[in-house]
């Protein structure tokens, strides 16, 4: 215990974070109320410490423990989200701020990258990121919303890839994951030119494009086979979800040492998503356009809930929005910065 971990990939030792990222309700209740009962009085001898240990947690109920760690857990989170603006994470913004008390933030963290030196960090997923981030405080102004900016330059973006980035992605070496890796990792590193987030838990809309018919693909299967046919594209996507996304998504968020969670992969939640009917999920007709048809069912949600604007926000996905990477490029190329020679 507290000694620096190192975990070795490709042949080089990674510092791996000495604090685990998980949440300690032993924390919020048992030790303190523990101390409380056993030094009430002054202790006479090992006996009497003994005894009163033992008398302590005899009067620390399981239901009183349970309801008191649930209070302080409210109390003390501050939700930490990334927020590219978009529909589904902004859903869960909206959705969190109903479980949090009143006086506990909520930090929305928008990445931007800069390419370029004559290039701007409005990009895209900023704008859209503003925007939402000024509906959230329109319809819940109690809250305290806190919007980073985190801009990643072109150096600092090469600096990390080839010394840290490459080995957490790794077995994957595609352009898409270099590029969704990277943005990931600075996104949970949440730190702007003025401040971190001191947050440990990072929510994600992870599944929601793949349950929901988010994605380019699932239009063009719906156009070439109709329903049948974007039946089966969603259902592919949700079978490879794991080993496309969900282990290399861990593995650079937990770097900070911070964990993800993901909602929308909620078990009780996928179940029933996955026995609604394809056009109970998505409509994505031609005549319908980005904005409307894809992800149909959330578009609707994020309507009733009173994100009017958010609910039309075209489908952009985030290594274009954040402008890491180049329509240009293929994704399922290899990445020049992550091919690695193997030590022997």
């Amino acid at each position: 215990m507290g000694k620096l971990l190192l975990i070795y990939l490709q042949g080089r030792p990674i510092p791996w974070p000495p604090r685990s990222p998980d949440l300690t309700p032993l924390d919020f209740y048992v030790w303190g109320r523990a101390k409380e009962l056993v030094y009430a009085i002054e202790i006479q001898n090992v006996e009497d410490l003994r005894e009163r240990i033992a008398v302590a947690f005899q009067k620390i109920q399981q239901e009183m423990l349970l309801s008191t760690t649930t209070v302080e857990i409210r109390r003390r989170c501050r939700a930490f989200i990334a927020n590219d603006g978009g529909l589904d994470c902004t859903i869960l913004a909206f959705l969190v701020d109903k479980l949090l008390a009143n006086d506990s933030p909520i930090d929305l963290i928008n990445i931007a990258f800069k390419k370029s030196p004559s290039n701007s960090y409005d990009v895209p997923d900023r704008i859209t990121g503003r925007q939402s981030f000024e509906e959230l405080k329109n319809l819940r102004p109690v809250r305290k919303w806190v919007f980073h900016e985190v801009n990643v330059p072109l150096e600092e973006l090469e600096k990390y890839q080839k010394t840290t980035i490459a080995d957490l992605v790794h077995p994957r070496q595609t352009i898409l994951d270099e590029s969704l890796g990277s943005a990931l990792w600075f996104a949970a590193r949440a730190k702007t030119d003025s401040s971190v987030s001191p947050c440990r838990v990072l929510l994600l809309g992870t599944g929601a494009d793949e349950l929901f018919g988010g994605y380019t693909r699932h239009k063009n299967a719906f156009k070439r086979l109709g329903w049948s046919g974007l039946h089966k594209e969603l259902m592919l996507d949700w079978k490879r979800i794991s080993f496309r996304n969900l282990a290399r998504d861990n593995r650079v968020i937990c770097d900070h040492g911070k964990q993800p969670r993901m909602p929308y992969l909620d078990e009780d939640f996928t179940e029933f998503v996955l026995n609604l009917k394809p056009w109970q999920r998505c409509f994505p007709a031609e005549n319908l356009g980005s904005g409307l048809g894809d992800k149909l069912i959330l578009r609707l949600v994020a309507f009733k809930l009173g994100l009017l604007n958010v609910s039309t926000f075209p489908k952009r996905a985030l290594q274009f929005g954040s402008k890491i990477a180049n329509k240009k490029e293929k994704g399922s190329d290899l990445s020049k910065n992550f091919q690695c020679t193997v030590l022997i």
